[in-house]
C-alpha cells in the first residue's frame, strides 16, 4: 500500500511505478481507510482475510509484501475491503454463485493460504470473481460468448463456505462465465413514476385534441346543411 499524499497527481495520466516481479501484475486499486480487513480470493476458491495494518505502507517503486501464498497455478481473482459490505459473493466459471457472511471467514496472518470460499468441482470449474456485497446490489455478468444478465442480489441465496452455491447464470456447451460486476440496485419505483407521469400527460393532451377535432368537423357539416 502506499499513501495517497505520495502519489503525484501526474499519475493520473501515468502508469503507477511499480517494481514487477515473477511476471506479475496489478489486479485492482482500491482505496481504504487504514483501518479495515483486506479479502483476497484466488480461482482455486480460496480466500484470505486479514487487518490492513499488517501490510506496512511503501514508495510508489515498492515491490510490496505478500497478500496471499499461491499454490501450483493458483492466481487472485478478486480484492475487496470490509468497508464494501457484509457479504461475500462468489461466482464460478460454470455460473454457479453464493453469497457467505464474512464473518464466516477467519481472520488470518497476511500470506496464509486462504481458507475455502467455495468447493471447486468440476461442475462448479475455477472461481472467476469475488465481491463484498450488502445484499441489495445488483449484479452483472459476461460470458465469452458475449452473454449479458443483470439481476438482484436479493436472489442469490446466502449458503456456508463449503457450498457450491446455485446457479446463476445458464450457460451453453462450451460457453463460461469472464467477468462479474457489482452495480447499484437499479430504482424500479423512479421508472414506474415517470412511466406513468409521460401517460398522464399523454392522456391530458389527447382528449382535448380530439373534443377540438370533433367540434371542427361539427361546425362544417352544420354550415353545409344550411347552405
Amino acid at each position: 500500500k502506499t499513501l495517497i499524499l505520495d502519489l503525484d497527481e501526474t499519475l493520473v495520466h501515468a502508469d503507477v511505478d511499480f517494481n514487477y516481479k515473477y511476471h506479475d501484475e496489478i489486479l485492482k486499486f482500491i482505496p481504504e481507510g487504514g483501518n479495515e480487513e483486506i479479502l483476497i480470493a484466488n480461482n482455486k476458491g480460496k480466500l484470505a482475510r486479514f487487518n490492513e495494518s499488517l501490510v506496512r505502507p511503501t514508495g510508489r517503486g515498492g515491490q510490496g509484501v505478500k497478500g496471499m501464498t499461491l499454490e501450483g497455478d493458483a492466481h487472485l481473482i478478486g480484492l475487496a475491503t470490509s468497508g464494501s459490505g457484509k457479504l461475500v459473493f462468489v461466482l464460478s466459471e460454470k455460473g454457479l454463485g453464493k453469497m457467505t457472511p464474512v464473518d464466516e471467514y477467519r481472520i488470518t496472518n497476511r500470506g496464509a493460504k486462504g481458507v475455502t470460499t467455495i468447493n471447486i468441482t468440476e461442475k462448479t470449474g475455477e472461481l472467476v470473481g469475488m465481491k463484498v456485497v450488502n445484499g441489495d446490489e445488483d449484479y452483472m455478468v459476461i460470458t465469452n460468448a458475449g452473454q449479458v444478465i443483470r439481476s438482484p442480489l436479493t436472489q442469490v441465496r446466502e449458503c456456508g463456505r463449503n457450498s457450491q452455491g446455485v446457479k446463476i447464470i445458464t450457460l451453453k456447451e462450451g460457453e463460461s462465465v469472464s467477468s462479474l460486476t457489482v452495480l447499484p440496485k437499479e430504482n424500479d419505483e423512479e421508472n414506474v413514476e415517470e412511466g406513468a407521469k409521460n401517460t398522464e400527460e399523454n392522456s391530458e393532451n389527447s382528449p382535448s385534441e380530439t373534443a377540438e377535432n370533433i367540434t371542427e368537423n361539427s361546425t362544417e357539416i352544420s354550415e353545409e346543411k344550411s347552405e
